[in-house]
């Protein structure tokens, strides 16, 4: 594939993914702001379970919403080899442990009859809306840093990526979930 129609590809597809999310973000803020949040999030993982499931019975195919997409990733499985069929197991068991703790978390809170009625749905909404615009960033430049990584490589240099690239997004992702969470204890405290 040349760097003309593989640049194109890449464009298409971040700006297909980065109207999806906003799509799906958008859809997120319109539950929470008139369902509790903890049916919202549970109702998430059960999504990002399936989508883990999905991952895991279709590894081998390159099954994806946009055709351009699909081209992007047919090129990409073609330059990883063996290794894309480790990245979407890899990634398909990480979706579904992220779906089943958002079930497991959120499910102890749908039974009882409290539900977040004493939070504010504005804040909330407007704190979602910051950490949707964090996540879009933080997808694109995931994507453009593994467009780079998988053009500049040989196949023979990106066997055994998934491994590193896996413990450096653990790394970012509990560094970012120290953030997040610290974030969240200040919205509560100054705006609940």
């Amino acid at each position: 594939m040349d760097t003309a129609t593989l640049t194109k590809l890449k464009k298409k597809t971040l700006i297909s993914w980065n109207v999806l999310m906003l799509f799906l973000g958008s859809i997120y803020l319109l539950l929470i702001a008139y369902y509790p949040l903890e049916i919202v999030l549970a109702g998430v993982g059960l999504f990002v379970f399936l989508t883990g499931v999905y991952d895991i019975l279709t590894y081998k195919k390159t099954t994806h919403l946009f055709p351009w997409s699909r081209q992007l990733a047919e090129y990409t499985k073609d330059k990883l080899g063996p290794e894309w069929n480790k990245q979407r197991i890899g990634s398909g068991v990480i979706s579904i442990c992220l779906g089943i703790i958002l079930v497991w978390t959120n499910v102890p809170f749908i039974t009882e009859q409290e539900t977040n009625e004493s939070l504010q749905t504005g804040p909330l909404v407007g704190f979602s809306l910051i950490i949707l615009l964090i996540f879009i960033i933080l997808m694109n430049v995931s994507q453009l840093y593994s467009f780079k990584k998988t053009e500049e490589k040989s196949t023979e240099e990106l066997q055994g990526s998934f491994v590193r690239n896996s413990i450096l997004g653990l790394l970012i992702g509990l560094g970012l979930t120290w953030v997040l969470f610290f974030s969240t204890i200040m919205f509560i405290v100054f705006f609940i």
